[in-house]
């Protein structure tokens, strides 16, 4: 677990596609949920620069699935 900078920072490996050639919607769904560390104290992210990430990762997150889901909740 980390912050959104390294869901950035990880995103094109995560979805498989560490090497760029995953075909576009290669994923039916993709479920996303970040935000709790970046409140930690030891991996703090400005509400603007967590946008910016969120923005980033969705970025990845749509050109590798036909749909992308951010989950607001952690159990």
């Amino acid at each position: 677990m980390a912050s959104s900078a390294n869901g950035v920072a990880k995103m094109n490996a995560c979805m498989g596609n560490a090497t760029g050639d995953l075909p576009p919607h290669a994923w039916s769904v993709i479920t996303y949920n970040a935000g709790l560390h970046d409140c930690d104290t030891r991996e703090r992210v400005l509400p603007d620069a967590y946008r910016a990430n969120l923005k980033g990762i969705f970025e990845v997150m749509k050109h590798g699935a036909s749909k992308a889901v951010f989950v607001t909740t952690t159990p």
